[in-house]
């Protein structure tokens, strides 16, 4: 069951289904076709903060799983058969022009030949262009260097200047596929109104967002 509600007007109407696509999902309500228009103006840039985990920080994470193995190899430490890098960091500046930093409390790795690579308390900061910042923060975090899979653990959140912030238990960010997906319950609240869902599953690196299982926006009225 899928819902979408405002805190003025008519009952809510309902659909069944799997989840609400972000990008489609909102329903007419009873004011008319114009005013969903004008919500999705609302949550479309939004869902353009979400997607900053997919569009802006994705290519940055995959450069620096191809970093990790020289940093280790070059600066690591051998300690119990395993190679250990503290307050690792990373920045740089995208191809149009938006600054970001990567750190981490630990970077583990069991051997410089070893596929999979684990990380405390990853954080990423993004300076945009429009002179805002978006912050994702989590517990923990491994790449597998193989096959590209990046998974946060633990207090998953992406925090945006404008007041957005959304957070989840669990990511998995498959970064050459250009997909991601949680099974965890998903919250996000933000001058829009708020949303929550069983989890959620994003396609074509960010293009295509859906909440899963059992989902509900509400949307505040600009009455």
């Amino acid at each position: 069951m899928a819902s979408t509600d405002t805190r003025q007007g008519d009952p809510t109407p309902k659909s069944r289904g799997a989840g609400i696509p972000l990008s489609v999902g909102q329903r007419r309500h009873s004011r008319g076709y114009g005013m969903v228009v004008g919500w999705l103006k609302v949550l479309l840039p939004t869902l353009a903060v979400v997607l900053i985990a997919l569009v802006i920080i994705w290519p940055y994470l995959e450069d620096e799983g191809r970093r990790i193995t020289d940093t280790l190899t070059n600066a690591g430490q051998l300690i119990s058969e395993h190679l250990e890098v503290n307050q690792a960091r990373y920045s740089g500046v995208s191809e149009d022009g938006q600054r970001y930093t990567v750190t981490a409390e630990t970077v583990l790795q069991q051997s410089v030949d070893a596929m999979m690579v684990a990380f405390t308390q990853p954080r990423a900061d993004i300076s945009l262009n429009d002179g805002s910042w978006a912050l994702v923060t989590a517990e923990t975090g491994t790449l597998d260097r193989e096959t590209n899979v990046l998974e946060l653990r633990t207090t998953v959140n992406l925090f945006h200047d404008q007041g957005y912030e959304f957070r989840t238990e669990s990511a998995t960010f498959d970064l050459m596929g250009g997909s991601a997906y949680g099974f965890d319950p998903v919250f996000g609240q933000g001058p829009f109104g708020y949303l929550q869902a069983e989890g959620f599953q994003a396609t074509n690196r960010g293009e295509r967002v859906q909440l899963t299982g059992k989902s509900k926006v509400v949307i505040y009225s600009t009455d």
